[in-house]
Protein backbone atom coordinates (compact mmCIF):
# COMPACT_ATOMS: atom_id res chain seq x y z
CA UNK A 1 0.00 0.00 0.00
CA UNK A 2 1.21 3.50 -0.83
CA UNK A 3 2.41 5.47 2.21
CA UNK A 4 0.24 8.59 2.09
CA UNK A 5 2.90 10.54 4.00
CA UNK A 6 5.18 10.00 0.98
CA UNK A 7 2.76 10.02 -1.98
CA UNK A 8 -0.99 10.20 -2.58
CA UNK A 9 -2.83 6.98 -1.73
CA UNK A 10 -5.57 6.58 -4.34
CA UNK A 11 -8.32 4.07 -3.57
CA UNK A 12 -11.29 3.17 -5.76
CA UNK A 13 -14.38 1.01 -5.53
CA UNK A 14 -17.25 0.28 -7.90
CA UNK A 15 -20.70 0.58 -6.28
CA UNK A 16 -24.30 0.70 -7.47
CA UNK A 17 -23.85 4.50 -7.65
CA UNK A 18 -20.81 4.16 -9.93
CA UNK A 19 -17.12 4.31 -9.20
CA UNK A 20 -16.17 6.10 -6.01
CA UNK A 21 -12.76 7.34 -4.99
CA UNK A 22 -10.80 8.19 -1.90
CA UNK A 23 -7.50 10.06 -2.17
CA UNK A 24 -5.38 10.45 0.97
CA UNK A 25 -2.33 12.71 1.20
CA UNK A 26 -0.65 15.10 3.59
CA UNK A 27 -0.25 18.86 3.46
CA UNK A 28 1.81 20.39 6.24
CA UNK A 29 0.44 18.94 9.50
CA UNK A 30 -2.84 17.71 8.02
CA UNK A 31 -3.97 14.43 6.48
CA UNK A 32 -6.35 15.34 3.65
CA UNK A 33 -8.99 12.86 2.55
CA UNK A 34 -10.85 13.64 -0.66
CA UNK A 35 -13.87 11.43 -1.41
CA UNK A 36 -16.51 11.39 -4.10
CA UNK A 37 -18.07 9.82 -7.15
CA UNK A 38 -15.57 9.47 -9.97
CA UNK A 39 -15.83 12.48 -12.30
CA UNK A 40 -17.55 14.70 -9.73
CA UNK A 41 -15.97 17.18 -7.33
CA UNK A 42 -14.67 15.65 -4.12
CA UNK A 43 -15.60 16.44 -0.56
CA UNK A 44 -12.59 17.02 1.67
CA UNK A 45 -12.05 15.93 5.24
CA UNK A 46 -8.92 16.74 7.21
CA UNK A 47 -7.35 15.00 10.18
CA UNK A 48 -4.38 16.36 12.07
CA UNK A 49 -1.25 14.33 11.29
CA UNK A 50 -0.84 13.50 14.99
CA UNK A 51 -4.05 11.42 14.57
CA UNK A 52 -2.51 9.16 11.90
CA UNK A 53 -3.76 6.06 13.74
CA UNK A 54 -7.34 7.25 13.17
CA UNK A 55 -6.69 7.70 9.44
CA UNK A 56 -4.93 4.33 9.23
CA UNK A 57 -7.89 2.59 10.90
CA UNK A 58 -10.30 4.25 8.46
CA UNK A 59 -8.18 3.16 5.48
CA UNK A 60 -7.96 -0.42 6.78
CA UNK A 61 -11.73 -0.50 7.22
CA UNK A 62 -12.37 0.88 3.73
CA UNK A 63 -9.96 -1.61 2.14
CA UNK A 64 -11.78 -4.45 3.93
CA UNK A 65 -14.96 -3.12 2.26
CA UNK A 66 -13.42 -3.41 -1.21
CA UNK A 67 -11.56 -0.15 -1.80
CA UNK A 68 -8.28 -0.80 -3.58
CA UNK A 69 -5.47 0.89 -5.45
CA UNK A 70 -5.50 0.64 -9.24
CA UNK A 71 -2.49 -0.57 -11.19
CA UNK A 72 -1.11 2.60 -12.80
CA UNK A 73 0.30 0.54 -15.67
CA UNK A 74 -3.22 -0.50 -16.65
CA UNK A 75 -4.64 3.05 -16.71
CA UNK A 76 -5.50 4.58 -20.10
CA UNK A 77 -3.96 7.81 -21.41
CA UNK A 78 -5.64 10.86 -22.89
CA UNK A 79 -4.05 13.90 -24.46
CA UNK A 80 -5.60 17.34 -24.44
CA UNK A 81 -4.42 18.85 -27.71
CA UNK A 82 -4.81 22.29 -29.29
CA UNK A 83 -3.19 24.09 -32.20
CA UNK A 84 -0.58 26.82 -31.83
CA UNK A 85 -0.28 29.89 -34.00
CA UNK A 86 1.95 29.62 -37.03
CA UNK A 87 2.98 26.07 -36.15
CA UNK A 88 5.45 26.96 -33.39
CA UNK A 89 4.60 28.01 -29.83
CA UNK A 90 5.67 31.37 -28.49
CA UNK A 91 6.21 32.31 -24.83
CA UNK A 92 2.54 33.24 -24.31
CA UNK A 93 1.42 29.87 -25.68
CA UNK A 94 3.83 28.04 -23.36
CA UNK A 95 2.40 30.01 -20.44
CA UNK A 96 -1.13 29.08 -21.55
CA UNK A 97 -0.10 25.42 -21.78
CA UNK A 98 1.41 25.48 -18.31
CA UNK A 99 -1.70 27.14 -16.90
CA UNK A 100 -3.90 24.53 -18.61
CA UNK A 101 -1.65 21.78 -17.24
CA UNK A 102 -2.08 23.10 -13.67
CA UNK A 103 -5.87 23.45 -14.04
CA UNK A 104 -6.21 19.96 -15.56
CA UNK A 105 -4.06 18.40 -12.82
CA UNK A 106 -6.20 20.05 -10.15
CA UNK A 107 -9.46 19.09 -11.90
CA UNK A 108 -8.39 15.46 -12.32
CA UNK A 109 -7.30 15.24 -8.68
CA UNK A 110 -10.47 16.82 -7.29
CA UNK A 111 -12.68 14.51 -9.36
CA UNK A 112 -10.59 11.37 -8.79
CA UNK A 113 -10.10 10.96 -12.55
CA UNK A 114 -6.32 10.68 -12.48
CA UNK A 115 -3.43 13.08 -13.01
CA UNK A 116 -1.33 14.97 -15.51
CA UNK A 117 1.53 12.87 -16.85
CA UNK A 118 3.44 15.55 -18.75
CA UNK A 119 3.16 18.09 -21.51
CA UNK A 120 4.77 18.70 -24.86
CA UNK A 121 4.68 20.87 -27.93
CA UNK A 122 5.58 20.31 -31.53
CA UNK A 123 4.18 19.72 -34.99
CA UNK A 124 1.90 22.73 -34.58
CA UNK A 125 0.23 21.64 -31.34
CA UNK A 126 0.41 21.87 -27.57
CA UNK A 127 -0.43 18.77 -25.57
CA UNK A 128 -1.10 17.88 -21.95
CA UNK A 129 -1.01 14.15 -21.21
CA UNK A 130 -3.36 12.61 -18.66
CA UNK A 131 -3.38 9.20 -17.02
CA UNK A 132 -7.01 8.38 -16.15
CA UNK A 133 -8.80 5.74 -14.10
CA UNK A 134 -11.88 5.28 -16.30
CA UNK A 135 -11.69 6.37 -19.92
CA UNK A 136 -15.42 6.90 -20.50
CA UNK A 137 -16.04 8.90 -17.33
CA UNK A 138 -12.89 10.95 -17.95
CA UNK A 139 -13.92 11.82 -21.51
CA UNK A 140 -17.35 13.05 -20.42
CA UNK A 141 -16.02 15.07 -17.47
CA UNK A 142 -13.07 16.53 -19.38
CA UNK A 143 -15.15 17.48 -22.43
CA UNK A 144 -17.33 19.56 -20.12
CA UNK A 145 -14.31 21.02 -18.30
CA UNK A 146 -12.61 22.01 -21.56
CA UNK A 147 -15.58 24.18 -22.56
CA UNK A 148 -14.66 26.65 -19.80
CA UNK A 149 -12.97 29.85 -20.95
CA UNK A 150 -9.91 29.02 -18.80
CA UNK A 151 -8.73 26.60 -21.50
CA UNK A 152 -7.28 27.27 -24.95
CA UNK A 153 -9.88 27.42 -27.71
CA UNK A 154 -10.10 24.35 -29.92
CA UNK A 155 -8.76 22.05 -27.18
CA UNK A 156 -9.77 18.47 -27.89
CA UNK A 157 -9.25 15.04 -26.35
CA UNK A 158 -7.24 12.34 -28.07
CA UNK A 159 -7.09 8.79 -26.73
CA UNK A 160 -3.59 7.36 -26.77
CA UNK A 161 -2.85 3.70 -27.40
CA UNK A 162 -1.85 1.76 -24.32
Amino acid sequence: MTDYFEDTLRLYQTTDDGAVFLWIYTVDDMICIDTGVLGQMAKRMQIHAKDRAKADAMITDLMSQGFAEIDENAMPFLDVVWPVKEGFADAAEFEARNAALDRLDCFCALTGLGWVDGASSGSGTMEVGLQVVDLNIAIVALQTELTKPDYPPNARLVQLAA
